[in-house]
């Protein structure tokens, strides 16, 4: 499984860009997501999200998205490789 350290590592792999992931409480998150203008529903929801992830929601396996579309889930890496020229910023741009 990947972690959010992770996908920055590689992200900033692909873009050429220093990405890097900050792990915050909670409060502070929900805080931030406030001052980036999200109604407070949203900061809500997205801050319970964050908090399962950070417990391990998202670190179960299935075969859903193989069943859905008919292939195999397509890598991380290759979705970044295929998207790191929407960063802002990105080498090639």
């Amino acid at each position: 499984m990947l972690s959010c350290a992770d996908i920055a590592t590689k992200l900033s792999r692909v873009t050429g860009i220093p990405i890097r992931f900050n792990d915050m409480p909670p409060d502070e998150f929900r805080k931030l997501l406030r001052s980036m203008g999200r109604p407070a529903w949203h900061a809500e929801e997205m801050t319970v999200s964050y908090l399962g992830m950070s417990k391990g929601a998202s670190a179960v396996l299935t075969e859903e998205v193989q069943r859905v579309l008919g292939r195999p889930a397509t890598p991380f890496d290759r979705v970044a490789a295929d998207y790191a020229r929407l960063f802002p910023g990105a080498v090639g741009q």
